[in-house]
């Protein structure tokens, strides 16, 4: 996706879980670069987020309800 730099984007997300229903505090957000698995720029650890992207990134879907809706600042 491309943005302007110093913007502030809103990824669109929401999934299915492929077996029955999980509670909401078992589902963990990871949001990582395309193809590249170990690049990750949102956790709710920090330490395991890209320097570049940590205080960056939000999640503004709930997990609970099968959304989860990034946003990056700046």
């Amino acid at each position: 996706m491309k943005a302007l730099v110093s913007s502030c984007v809103v990824l669109p997300c929401t999934f299915k879980y492929p077996a029955q229903q999980q509670p909401s505090d078992r589902i963990r957000a990871i949001w990582h670069m395309k193809n590249k698995w170990d690049d990750i720029i949102f956790h709710k650890d920090q330490t395991r987020v890209l320097d570049n992207f940590k205080g960056r990134t939000k999640l503004l879907g709930s997990l609970g309800s099968s959304n989860c809706t990034l946003e990056i600042d700046e």
